[in-house]
């Protein structure tokens, strides 16, 4: 190990470089960076921060809500909407028609980003019934016990704690004939990964080196290369399986590196990408990020990459990458999710990788 360029270059006099409170081996510890006191710059400090790796975020479900009442624009049928509110942002739901006493349900998926110093998350529903007139009388959507009496209320307010990833399922009733009994929501909090990125080397691996320990055992790559990338964002549909999943590939080619692919050669030549399986459906863009300093990443390759029984989208899209124009194997795609913050990218290109 070369002390002072191997991993991070803290300050060999203080036991807490960035300022977080935590000490300086905090990336063995926590994973997070000691040069970084926010290190997934969401605004929160690594040492008060729940998902200092990444947000987190709840997802919220109306799942169903049982009607009673009557509907005063001379209709025998209901139509009750609601409303769910968490941190000043709020969405509202479709309005089925039901019968009086019958269920409506709704599927209405809500995610929501929360602060990640926070233990709970506070959400409110309301709920209506819809009225072409737009004039939309209220449903009761809760009911509390006071002074001996109980009493109706067209607010449900509730608290989810943000530590739980399991999903909980909360229920209210109103009380009154105009009333929602019950209504079922489920809650979850969700803490996203990063997607898996890969970096595009020569199959000589210039451009990193491998840092080792006093015993020659690897440790982690370090990369030293040109320091501007061409990003490229591959969304992925996989139905080979017989299902469907879908996720986010991530990979960073150093503009170098890329100038010599036979991907960029075929997005140079519009006769040759509109009519390609997987870069016509392709969009470019330069400078395209929205980081405060976009230098580090030139462009950004958005695709749309399809899986199927018969065509494999994301080997045919590595296979552009880790070719040279003439098509023969020159480069290679190295794993490295797990080594980010060691990698010595600039900022810019490491968080391109954040779900």
């Amino acid at each position: 190990m070369n002390l002072g360029s191997d991993g991070f270059r803290t300050d060999p006099w203080k036991a807490d470089t960035d300022g977080d409170t935590l000490p300086d081996n905090e990336y063995l510890t926590k994973g997070t960076s000691p040069v970084l006191a926010d290190t997934d710059r969401d605004g929160v400090r690594d040492d008060v921060d729940r998902v200092p790796l990444g947000d987190a975020f709840v997802t919220i479900e109306i799942v169903s809500a049982k009607a009673f009442g009557s509907d005063d624009d001379g209709s025998t049928a209901l139509e009750p909407f609601l409303s769910v509110e968490v941190g000043g942002q709020t969405a509202y739901t479709a309005h089925p028609s039901v019968n009086p006493g019958s269920t409506a349900y709704y599927y209405h998926l809500y995610n929501v980003n929360v602060p990640d110093d926070q233990d709970y998350a506070s959400i409110t529903i309301k709920a209506w019934d819809y009225d072409s007139d737009d004039v939309h009388d209220f449903f009761e959507v809760s009911k509390t016990y006071e002074h001996g009496a109980w009493t109706g209320d067209v607010t449900w307010s509730f608290v989810h704690p943000l530590a739980s990833t399991e999903v909980l399922t909360y229920t209210s009733s109103g009380l009154n004939s105009m009333r929602l009994d019950p209504i079922t929501v489920t809650v979850q909090t969700v803490v996203p990964d990063r997607n898996p990125l890969y970096l595009l080397v020569p199959t000589d691996y210039a451009g990193l080196y491998n840092v080792t320990d006093s015993n020659g055992a690897f440790l982690s790559h370090r990369y030293v290369g040109e320091p501007r990338f061409v990003a490229v964002l591959a969304n992925v549909t996989d139905t080979s399986d017989g299902g469907t999943s879908n996720y986010l590939l991530t990979y960073l080619l150093p503009r170098s590196v890329f100038v010599g692919t036979h991907l960029s050669a075929i997005l140079e030549d519009p006769s040759r990408s509109q009519s390609d399986p997987v870069l016509g459906r392709a969009t470019v863009s330069f400078n395209g990020t929205s980081a405060a300093a976009s230098d580090a990443v030139q462009s950004v390759v958005a695709v749309n990459v399809s899986v199927t029984n018969t065509f494999d989208g994301v080997a045919y899209l590595r296979g552009l990458m880790t070719s040279n124009t003439s098509g023969s194997t020159a480069f290679s795609l190295i794993d490295v999710t797990d080594e980010l913050l060691l990698l010595n990218l600039p900022d810019e290109a490491s968080t391109s990788s954040r779900r």
